[in-house]
């Protein structure tokens, strides 16, 4: 087809056959890929042009990878004896001889093959080839709800009612069945191309049975935009009410294109999640109707006993969005929305303390230090000031006439004494 020349096959056969010798089989369409000679739709497209198949695992053959995560890959099988095409899911061989991965995939195999219900994805096989380990389930020709978000944006409010409510139905049926999903997100549900949905991914689905072990106290598992308060704590009795906070949250995202809760990191996401209550969807997607807004405000309730306490009930409140009859534009009522309250988690059995926000110390802060200086200004000038002086009455003296010059004293003349008049003759008797 034009794509990679006859030296880069050669090359790329070569190096397949001295690591296979190595004792690491690996083929030449792997080697291609590394060498980023092809892509891998381009390498599919040259074998199914072809007639080819990829490689063998077990009894299928390899027609094309669906899609390749951490743990392992997702091909497009066919049964080498009766040409049905399956999904076969891999665990990387690597990861197979750690118990905890390896417990996880087998769970998962052992949960699938346990269900049998139109709108979960059916196990056919299961088996190990060469240490990894695979299961075969139903192929499902479509695409995931995450992938329909991606390319229209949001999905229209009567196709994500109907959806949801299928999904509702298989939430029971599991839970007879005595497990939980704990993890239902977008990218976990697909859909066919006549509209039918359908729940994949069981890899930590847990068993509500007594006595189960498979999930550690404290841990919290699963998809942080999605798992429920209960799960983010840690709590080991879950139960389909978790299951139905998960769909809430899908269902907020598919009519929106959102999550409720975001954040700079996965923690500050869950901790939002133990202390906020989620925005109203008609936030975002003024055009929803009453129904679907207070419908998925109650499947987002904080407090399980506050939230649907089964599946059968979301679906009869999502019916009338589903039939598009006038009853959708009426609200459903919700319980009192208390204010949030600083929560504890159970892991390690610490309380979560809530951060206070600094901007009450900041503030306090500033306005102790404006008083400081105002004081340190004005107190100064406050202690050099004279006591103010008592009014007194006024009290008019007339004025007194100006002082005169002393007048000059005109000097008389002094005249001499009179003399005593002489008397000639007195006798005085004795």
């Amino acid at each position: 087809m034009g794509l990679i020349t006859r030296e880069q096959l050669d090359e790329c056969a070569k190096i397949s056959e001295q690591v296979s010798s190595a004792g690491l089989p690996k083929s030449v369409n792997q080697v291609l890929i590394e060498k980023r000679y092809l892509t891998q739709r381009q390498l599919n497209a040259v074998l199914q042009s072809l007639g080819k198949a990829l490689g063998e695992i077990g009894p299928y053959e390899v027609l094309s990878k669906l899609g390749e995560g951490g743990m392992g890959a997702v091909y497009k099988v066919r049964h080498k004896t009766t040409g049905k095409l399956l999904a076969l899911k891999t665990l990387r061989r690597d990861l197979a001889r750690d118990r905890e991965y390896l417990e996880r995939f087998q769970r998962e195999v052992k949960n699938t093959m346990a269900l049998s219900h139109p709108n979960i994805v059916g196990a056919a096989d299961a088996g190990s080839d060469k240490g990894m380990p695979w299961f075969a389930m139903e192929f499902v020709e479509g695409e995931s709800v995450e992938r329909m978000i991606e390319r229209k944006g949001r999905i229209e409010e009567r196709e994500s009612a109907r959806l949801v409510i299928q999904i509702a139905a298989a939430l029971p049926y599991a839970a007879e069945r005595h497990i939980v999903h704990r993890d239902i997100k977008p990218a976990n549900i697909m859909v066919t191309p006549d509209g039918v949905a359908k729940l994949c991914d069981l890899g930590i689905a847990k068993s509500m049975e007594a006595g189960s072990t498979l999930t550690q106290t404290g841990s919290a598992v699963g998809s942080p935009y999605y798992i429920s308060p209960e799960q983010a704590k840690g709590e080991k009795q879950l139960d389909v009410r978790s299951d139905i906070y998960s769909l809430g949250v899908t269902l907020f995202r598919m009519v929106t294109g959102k999550v409720p809760f975001e954040a700079e990191n996965a923690h500050a996401v869950v901790m939002k999640r133990l202390t906020d209550n989620p925005p109203p969807p008609r936030a975002f997607a003024p055009e929803l109707t009453m129904r679907m807004d207070s419908v998925i405000l109650k499947m987002l309730m904080r407090d399980p006993a506050h939230r649907y306490q089964t599946p059968a009930e979301v679906a009869a409140d999502l019916a009338p969005v589903a039939e598009g009859s006038s009853e959708s534009s009426k609200a459903i009522s919700l319980p009192h929305l208390k204010k949030p309250v600083a929560r504890t988690t159970q892991r390690h059995h610490r309380p979560v303390i809530q951060k206070k926000s600094p901007l009450p110390l900041i503030v306090g802060g500033a306005i102790g230090l404006i008083v400081v200086i105002l004081l340190a200004t004005v107190l100064p000038g406050l202690l050099k000031t004279k006591p103010p002086t008592v009014a007194r009455p006024v009290v008019r003296v007339p004025p007194k006439d100006p002082p005169q010059p002393p007048k000059e004293i005109e000097r008389q003349p002094v005249k001499p004494p009179a003399p005593l008049p002489i008397l000639v003759g007195a006798v005085i008797d004795p």
